[in-house]
């Protein structure tokens, strides 16, 4: 991490390396998002911009790219995938494993989805294959983006001067995002079960 974070703060790189970094993170690529928001933070703080603006810049470029995966998948389905090119990015036996998750719990797999490197563009294409609704994708991916991104910017911001501090708060940030995003689909899991329960004693009835 600390290696690709001072890589981006080089001379010569900046913003649209970070942004690249973002778009990459998004399509397959195993990039941590982390990694460029922290450096988009640090430069924030050498270059005198607001964690909030750094922060909308960067929402809003990662939501697009968001949108626009989910969107290849809702409009093209997985015929996308026999094209060659398509399938080295996205692979499609992800996608048939991501649409059987979806299916049973949608809300789950695209929110747990925002913190998996790797296997976010496959997920939330795969989201858009099983046609969920777009609207529900928005949202739910907004709320885990306003969790992650306003965080990651802010360490970079916050211990710019620190870099080694840096650098472990970032380990440490992380873990807790891990652990907060698994009790949230504890949680989704436990109203999910509930739920069916219900409906199986009503229908016994």
């Amino acid at each position: 991490m600390e290696e690709l974070i001072r890589w981006f703060l080089a001379d010569g790189h900046g913003y649209p390396f970070i942004f690249v970094a973002l778009l990459a993170s998004g399509v397959g690529v195993p990039i941590p998002e982390d990694v460029p928001l922290i450096a988009a933070g640090v430069m924030a703080a050498a270059g005198g911009m607001g964690v909030w603006t750094v922060s909308l810049a960067c929402g809003v470029f990662v939501l697009t790219r968001d949108v626009f995966m989910f969107g290849l998948g809702y409009r093209y389905g997985v015929e996308l995938l026999e094209n060659r090119w398509a399938s080295r990015i996205v692979r499609p036996h992800l996608v048939r494993k991501f649409q059987e998750r979806l299916r049973k719990n949608d809300k789950v797999v695209v929110f747990t989805g925002r913190f998996m490197p790797g296997l976010r563009g496959p997920i939330f294409f795969a989201a858009g294959v099983a046609k969920v609704r777009p609207a529900k994708f928005l949202l739910i991916d907004t709320l885990a983006a306003l969790i992650s991104i306003p965080l990651w910017v802010w360490l970079g911001y916050a211990f710019a001067d620190h870099f080694d501090v840096l650098v472990e708060a970032a380990i440490q940030a992380r873990t807790w995002i891990l652990i907060g995003g698994a009790l949230v689909v504890l949680v989704f899991i436990h109203r999910w079960w509930r739920g069916r329960g219900t409906v199986d004693e009503s229908e016994g009835l």
